[in-house]
């Protein structure tokens, strides 16, 4: 058999079950397996619960708090612990609905980036996630307002 890598990041698993052992995540391949930045919550097994890949310091164990998960809205609400709380390095510039991230302070973990914008520089038109990048690229005196998009 080959090894493999398994490095799971900047994801919700929430609400899984499995009938013997890892109901979130479970890995029965050789190789190495990390996790980080990532938030389980719910998951039910009866071992190992979360799955057999260590969870890293970054993760949470929160209530994801999910828009309506009974209807499968799984995008999340503004009081989610998601929020801002993925990996500061992560490359993806746009989220499942295709809006940008990041939005606000930082990175959102799971597919969706909580909707919206925070600035739009009037002259340009140009929008921003993050107040600061409105700010230094405005490059001068201008005009930074909210936005709704």
């Amino acid at each position: 058999r080959a090894s493999t890598t398994l490095q799971l990041s900047n994801t919700i698993v929430a609400f899984n079950n499995a009938g013997v052992s890892g109901g979130g995540v479970s890995s029965a391949g050789a190789g190495s397996k990390s996790s980080d930045y990532n938030d389980f919550w719910g998951n039910s097994a009866p071992v190992q619960p979360d799955g057999n890949v260590a969870i890293g310091s970054h993760s949470l164990a929160a209530d994801p708090r999910f828009l309506n998960a009974a209807a499968g809205d799984l995008h999340i609400g503004f009081d989610s612990p998601a929020v801002d709380s993925a990996d500061p390095r992560t490359f993806l510039d746009r989220d499942i609905d295709d809006q940008m991230r990041p939005v606000n302070q930082g990175y959102d973990m799971g597919a969706d980036e909580l909707a919206g914008c925070l600035a739009r520089n009037r002259t340009s038109r140009a929008v921003y996630g993050v107040l600061q990048e409105a700010v230094d690229a405005a490059g001068g005196p201008v005009t930074i307002g909210e936005c709704k998009l």
